[in-house]
């Protein structure tokens, strides 16, 4: 149990969930959204001095890393901001929504000619029992 005197950040300001925090493009947003949705009020004023410094802290690192065209999840950045790891909100997944897409409809392709390729072959084996009986 945390010391709610020690904290310096206080707890969540918002109360959305994060169903209800899908972007306009259907994606869930990253960890560097959720640290800002949940240390802003909704008049848009942080909790605390140290949650802005924070979040400026991540979009400054965000930005850099961009600049230098190399990636890091928002999920490392929030870690090494806070210097803690993140135990909360969704698991990164090593795949995009897009490789799922792309997976999901080459396996319906498999499937569709694995269909395809077993008519054929009882085609084909109709035809040689109808040779055969000839």
């Amino acid at each position: 149990m945390v010391n709610k005197k020690k904290k310096q950040v206080p707890d969540q300001a918002s109360t959305e969930n994060v169903e209800e925090q899908v972007d306009e493009e259907d994606q869930e947003p990253t960890d560097i959204t959720l640290y800002a949705r949940t240390y802003k009020r909704n008049d848009g004023s942080w909790t605390s001095e140290e949650a802005k410094t924070n979040y400026e802290e991540m979009q400054a690192i965000q930005a850099h890393v961009k600049a230098d065209g190399k990636t890091l999840s928002s999920r490392k950045i929030v870690e090494m901001v806070l210097k803690k790891k993140v135990k909360y909100g969704p698991k990164e997944t090593s795949r995009t929504a897009r490789e799922i897409q792309l997976e999901a409809g080459l396996e319906a392709e498999r499937a569709e000619s694995e269909r395809r390729t077993k008519e054929f072959e009882e085609k084909i084996q109709g035809q040689e029992e109808k040779i055969m009986i000839q």
